[in-house]
């Protein structure tokens, strides 16, 4: 049984590999995944092989990362209120936006 699981489990090793790298919302690998058509095991023949995509054959996109700070909650609600947002992470991605566009721009 394992000798069959080792193929799904490096798999989902390396969907989890690109979902850190690019983020879930922008894996180009989860993005495949969310894409294909589910089929039920009884569907399927019994020497079926699993076949997974490569992280080398799916198309790139731009890489990103996570970036993460903690931060006084009364200084956080300040800026949601300035900035009319709803949460930390907006607050940190907004912020994040603004100097970057300003680093841009000179």
């Amino acid at each position: 049984m394992l000798e069959m699981m080792r193929p799904v489990i490096s798999f989902l090793n390396e969907l989890d590999r690109d979902i850190d790298e690019y983020t879930r919302d922008k894996s180009p690998l989860y993005e495949l995944v969310k894409k294909t058509t589910q089929v039920r095991s009884e569907a399927l023949p019994k020497a079926a092989t699993f076949k997974a995509p490569k992280r080398t054959e799916v198309v790139r996109s731009a890489r990103y990362t996570k970036v993460q700070y903690s931060k006084k909650v009364d200084d956080i609600e300040i800026l949601k209120d300035a900035l009319n947002l709803t949460s930390a992470s907006a607050v940190g991605e907004r912020t994040f936006d603004i100097v970057l566009a300003r680093h841009k721009s000179k």
